[in-house]
């Protein structure tokens, strides 16, 4: 299946943007060698942190993998 770039960064800014900056959503795929989308997960070090500080982050984070993996247009090709 395929989508228009258009309706692709749509959705991934819709997603984005239901996490703060140190989690981001972003595509491990649309490239020439793997041209389907697949959503995965980066995040930014936290550093050192109290454990309740851990666990919310890692709940956050678990949530974020839940929504790439769910991503509507995974593996889908973009049409440019």
């Amino acid at each position: 299946m395929k989508v228009t770039y258009r309706e692709y960064c749509m959705e991934l800014r819709v997603l984005q943007s239901k996490f703060d900056r140190c989690i981001l959503i972003t595509d491990l795929g649309g490239t020439l060698d793997a041209p389907a989308i697949n959503m995965g997960v980066n995040w930014a070090s936290i550093g050192a942190v109290p454990a309740e500080e851990a666990v919310a982050f890692a709940a956050k984070l678990t949530e974020a993998a839940k929504a790439a993996s769910e991503f509507k247009f995974n593996g889908y090709e973009i049409i440019y």
